[in-house]
Parts: C-alpha cells; structure tokens; sequence
C-alpha cells in the first residue's frame, strides 16, 4: 500500500466558516491504513464453509462473533455478516472473493467498533446483492454495509455491485485508504452518513443517486467529505458529491459528472489536485463559503462557481469548458 498518511483537522463547521488544509498527525489509527497481514489470520474457505474459530457458519450466513483478523478465499452465495460487541474490532481480509447474497448485504457488520476490509495484492474481489433484497425494512439495503465504521485499504481490487440499494455504506464513519475500488448502484454509489475520507486509490462510482454523499445533518462536526489523494472518478445521474457540511479537496485527481450539482456542500474547499466537473446543474455549489486557494479546476463556465461567499486566489487555475 503507498503510505499516504494525510491527517486533517475536520473542525469548520463548529467554528461556523471553512477552513484551510489542515496536516494534523495523528488523527487515523494504524489500522485504517495498515494492510499487512500474517499466518495469524483465521482462515475461511467460503468454498466449503463450515464453522471454525471465531465464526459460524449456517443457513447461508458466515458470522464472525469474535475480533480479530480473518481471510477470505473462494465464492459464496449467502452473506458475511460481523456480529461482535460494540468495543470489537474485525478486519476481513480478501483474497479473490467472490460473494453473491440473495437476501440483503453481501457483507454486513451488524455491530462492531469497527471493521477493517483488506484487499490482498493482486487479488480481485466482488460483493454483489440482489435487487428487491433488502433487511429491516430497508434500512439495511447496500452491497457492504456497515452499522458502524468502516475502512478500506490494500492493493487489491473490489468491485461493489449495490443492485438492492446503495454500493457502500457506512451509518458511520467510512475510510478509504488504498485499493482500485469499483462501485454501481442502483442509488447512492458511496455513503458515510457521518464522514467519508478518501486517502489514496482508484476508485469508480457510477450510481442512480448520489456518487459519493455523507448525510448527517443533526452534528455539527459531522457530515462531510475529504479527498486528499487518489483518482476518482464519478458517475451518478443526481448529485456528484454531496456532503450536508464540508467538502474539502485537497490532492489527487476527481472527475465528476453528475445529473444535478457535481460538488455541493455548506462549503466546499479545493486547496490543491486536478478537479474536473461536468453537470446537468451547477458546477459546484456552495450554500455558503466557496474556497479555491489552488490546484487546478475544470467547470463548464464561470456561473458554475457558486457561493455565498467566494474565496479563489490566483494561486489556483480554474478553466471553463464548453
């Protein structure tokens, strides 16, 4: 995994503005971007799924009741499902998986602290959920879907097919740290309801709804979205990337087309990368600060850059497209 470790101070909205690039060391545990592995790691055989240490296994769903580190191997129809205390930490480690469910999330973290995904290098893995399947009355409808933090590194490949509902959603917080990341979506294509971090990677979202959205409205320090290396590439037929406080861009290279507003946010801050947008809509929309103190910004034209307040320095390139 390249080791990007970007820490950021997330604290504009309870000090009511937007706030500049913020290196702060310390802010993501290890284990969000570490993705080295041992001999350790229980081993799941999804092929020829039985009960073993840590993990049951019946009617069609493998349930980790214990924390710890296990590796995944082989095809399963049915669901993976994390089920341990709310102090626990799982980390489930793919390596050429494939897993189709027929009722609800492929993967799914009942309860957790929080779990970790590790893409083995050079692995490719899919998560699939089937159309019309869906758990608590739809609360529960995404591909992988977290009831708690949720985080993604490794080199390996996942690819995320959200058929039911969502591709990937945490009702938390969700990081991606590393991986070429796959996802479409039947709605919303990446979802962290408190925050959604981007720290490297190649990730693709092509979505009915939203691309890339965090949607927690009732905290103030909550409810926003971080790029800060990467490509990423969006597709959704609503907003591109919608976040309810801050969303702050600062490295890597995002492309966006979007049905409605490609970027919209309370303030949106683009602070260095390569920034692309095309939308039915507006370019992007700041309900109230728009931040560009540099990199370089690509919109249809100069209408497409809307806030109420407007802060873009001439260390910034910004072209309008046709």
């Amino acid at each position: 995994m390249k080791k990007l470790i970007v820490m950021l101070l997330i604290a504009c909205s309870v000090l009511g503005c937007a706030c500049g690039e913020v290196d702060v060391d310390g802010l993501y545990k290890n284990r969000d971007v570490d993705d080295r592995f041992d001999a350790s790691a229980v081993e799941i055989d999804l092929d020829s799924a039985v009960s073993g240490s840590g993990f049951e296994v019946s009617q069609g769903t493998v349930t980790i009741t214990r924390p710890g580190d296990y590796l995944l191997t082989g095809n399963f129809e049915g669901q993976v499902r994390v089920d341990v205390s709310q102090e626990d930490h799982v980390r489930l480690i793919l390596q050429n998986v494939t897993i189709v469910s027929p009722k609800g999330p492929a993967v799914f973290v009942r309860q957790a602290d929080k779990l970790v995904v590790t893409l083995a290098d050079g692995s490719v893995n899919t998560l699939t959920d089937t159309e019309g399947a869906v758990e608590d009355g739809g609360e529960v409808a995404a591909a992988l879907f977290a009831n708690d933090d949720l985080s993604i590194n490794g080199t390996g490949t996942l690819i995320v097919n959200g058929k039911a509902n969502h591709g990937i959603h945490s009702k938390a917080d969700l990081v991606i740290a590393d991986g070429e990341i796959t996802v479409s979506a039947a709605n919303d294509g990446i979802k962290g309801k408190n925050s959604v971090l981007i720290l490297d990677g190649t990730i693709t979202s092509v979505s009915g709804g939203d691309g890339i959205v965090s949607t927690r409205q009732d905290k103030e320090d909550k409810g926003w979205i971080v790029i800060a290396g990467g490509t990423v590439t969006v597709t959704a037929e609503d907003k591109g990337i919608q976040a309810e406080t801050d969303i702050t861009l600062q490295g890597g290279e995002v492309t966006v087309h979007a049905g409605d507003d490609g970027l919209h946010g309370r303030n949106v801050s683009i602070h260095e990368g390569l920034v692309r947008v095309q939308s039915e809509d507006e370019g992007i929309q700041a309900d109230e600060l728009l931040q560009i103190t540099g990199g370089e910004v690509h919109v249809q034209g100069a209408g497409d850059l809307k806030g109420s307040k407007r802060q873009i320095e001439d260390s910034a390139t910004i072209v309008y497209t046709k």
